[in-house]
């Protein structure tokens, strides 16, 4: 019995992690840096990336990364033995993040030290109570 209400415990923390880690992902996309330590800016687009797009959107400041929002709105997760997992499941989202040869590197997805600290003391506290709730 324990067991199980530790294992649902879990799941359920890993499920609310996920969201709120997409959720600190998305805040960050759209603020268009990588925000971990010490805020990262993303490059600006290039001229000839800008001129082509304030074409098609007139004068209107376009954000960074955002033509069909697809990008912003593809990231996913799933629970998986007692962790999660978070992941973008638009195809060439892997191209931005991580950067090539035509395409600076502008990370929207990564191992953050702020979410795992959070995430660190959400657990100690959500075990502490429930351990102290068993010996008393």
């Amino acid at each position: 019995m324990i067991d199980q209400e530790i294992r649902n415990s879990i799941n359920k923390l890993m499920k609310r992690f996920a969201v709120k880690s997409i959720k600190y992902y998305q805040d960050n996309y759209t603020k268009e840096q990588k925000n971990d330590k010490k805020p990262e800016p993303w490059k600006p687009r290039s001229k000839k990336s800008r001129s082509k797009n304030d074409k098609k959107f007139g004068s209107i400041k376009r954000p960074i990364l955002f033509d069909t929002g697809e990008l912003k709105k593809g990231f996913r997760y799933r629970v998986i033995n007692n962790g999660f997992r978070i992941y973008n499941n638009v195809e060439h989202g892997q191209y931005h993040n991580e950067g090539t040869s035509k395409l600076p590197k502008r990370e929207f997805l990564y191992e953050s030290e702020n979410l795992i600290k959070e995430m660190e003391k959400e657990i100690t506290k959500e075990f502490s109570e429930k351990i102290s709730k068993m010996f008393k």
